[in-house]
């Protein structure tokens, strides 16, 4: 019984653990979207920030930031309603929503075979184009050093090895 007891535990924590952090994670690609792409697709060209619609979308790799946060506000909502699935079968129904989301977990691999590349392209940004730099620091001004603009564009490559830990 405590054995069965302790097993019960450890699926809740897993549970709870998985929603709690997609629900960080979902957050997090929400502000990197509303707070500083839109703000530099907004204020894009040479006479604003120094860079051009192109370089915005090859340092985000276009439409991906979008297509993250639907896909994860979609397993969002899945895990959410996991948490009313009895205790018992909630590690199975949680397995099957990854083995359904699963395919859509490729879109990952472009955004991390170029995080190195947008990394440099970002630094590069910053030292060369002032009026960009410039930017991103008002951008960042009184923000956790978590929710500055380098930090955010790591989570995703972050994110799968996340859940292999729990």
């Amino acid at each position: 019984a405590i054995a069965v007891k302790k097993k019960v535990s450890e699926e809740s924590f897993v549970r709870q653990e998985i929603l709690n952090t997609e629900i960080k994670y979902v957050e997090k690609l929400r502000f990197l979207k509303n707070h500083y792409i839109v703000a530099l697709r907004e204020n894009m060209g040479k006479t604003k920030i120094g860079v051009d619609m192109d370089t915005i979308d090859e340092l985000f790799c276009g439409q991906f930031v979008d297509v993250l946060i639907s896909y994860h506000e979609n397993l969002l909502k899945a895990v959410e309603d996991i948490s009313f699935v009895a205790t018992s079968t909630a590690h199975i129904e949680i397995g099957r929503v990854f083995l359904e989301w699963c395919p859509y977990l490729k879109s990952y691999a472009e955004f991390c075979s170029q995080y190195e590349q947008n990394m440099e392209l970002l630094l590069r940004l910053r030292r060369q184009e002032k009026k960009f730099d410039a930017f991103v620091r008002k951008l960042e001004t009184g923000l956790d050093k978590n929710m500055e603009l380098q930090w955010l564009m790591i989570e995703p490559v972050q994110r799968l090895p996340r859940y292999m830990i729990l």
